[in-house]
Formats: C-alpha cells, sequence, structure tokens
C-alpha cells in the first residue's frame, strides 16, 4: 500500500511540476523568438548527402566534426566537407517528416532540390501544409569555430 501511494504522491507531483511547462511551450511553439527546428543537408568526405534534423544547428555540426562528444555513428567515418542547406520548421514532428521524405527521394531529385530550396513543394506535395523556411546559412567552418 505504501508503494502504491508513493508512486501516486510521485506521478502527481511530476504532473504538477511538468505539465504547465508543457502547456506553455505548447501554446507558444508558434512564436518566432522559441527555438526552431533545423533540417540540414550536409556534403560529406565520399561525395554522399547526410541529412539530419536539430534544434541548434551549431553543436550539431560540431558533433558530426568530432568536436564535441555524440554525433551520428556514420559522420565519424564519413565527417561533413560542406554544409549545402538547412530548412527551418516550427516542430520535430514537421522536420522528421521532412527529413523522411527527403531522405525517400532519389540523389538526382535532391540535388534539384539543393539547387532551388524554395521550390520544396514542387518536390516535395505531401508536405505542403507545413512550412519549411530555407535559411541564409554559413559555411561549415564558422559552426565549428570555438566562439
Amino acid at each position: 500500500l505504501t508503494f502504491f501511494y508513493t508512486r501516486l504522491f510521485r506521478s502527481l507531483f511530476l504532473c504538477w511540476c511538468f505539465f504547465p511547462t508543457f502547456l506553455f511551450c505548447r501554446m507558444t511553439s508558434r512564436h518566432p523568438d522559441i527555438r526552431m527546428m533545423f533540417l540540414h543537408v550536409s556534403k560529406l568526405i565520399q561525395d554522399t548527402l547526410y541529412t539530419g534534423i536539430t534544434p541548434d544547428l551549431r553543436r550539431r555540426m560540431r558533433q558530426h566534426c568530432g568536436q564535441l562528444a555524440g554525433g551520428a555513428k556514420y559522420t565519424r567515418s564519413h565527417p561533413p566537407e560542406e554544409l549545402l542547406q538547412v530548412w527551418s520548421t516550427e516542430t520535430r514532428t514537421a522536420a522528421a517528416r521532412f527529413e523522411y521524405a527527403f531522405k525517400q527521394l532519389p540523389r538526382s531529385q535532391k540535388l534539384l532540390l539543393l539547387e532551388s530550396p524554395e521550390q520544396w513543394q514542387t518536390v516535395l506535395p505531401e508536405l505542403a501544409e507545413e512550412t519549411y523556411l530555407p535559411e541564409e546559412h554559413l559555411p561549415l567552418q564558422s559552426y565549428l569555430s570555438r566562439s
């Protein structure tokens, strides 16, 4: 019986602590100052493309290049040479959908999309209900600086 009350108290306490935070995040996720999710496409050393999503592009590029712990296993043996394109969106779900759809494309269509990133709706019409904005991005080396 004590175990039951302990678990009940713990779950109620966690709900009381974290639910308002969750509500605040959900209510303000459309506000432009809230952290966006970024979908990035990088060219790796063996002329392959790597696609990923992250809320912090600088940290993720540093991880992929081995400056910070973490990063994808694939980029440890195939480090990025160049950051080709970055899109931003408001939610992680939308970013994951774009990433999945992008990875399903043949290489020729991926390269076409990278040449004209603002035309993503013509290449990926199934994602038209979401908003994906091509971002101006810096060269890869700018993300790797310590400052």
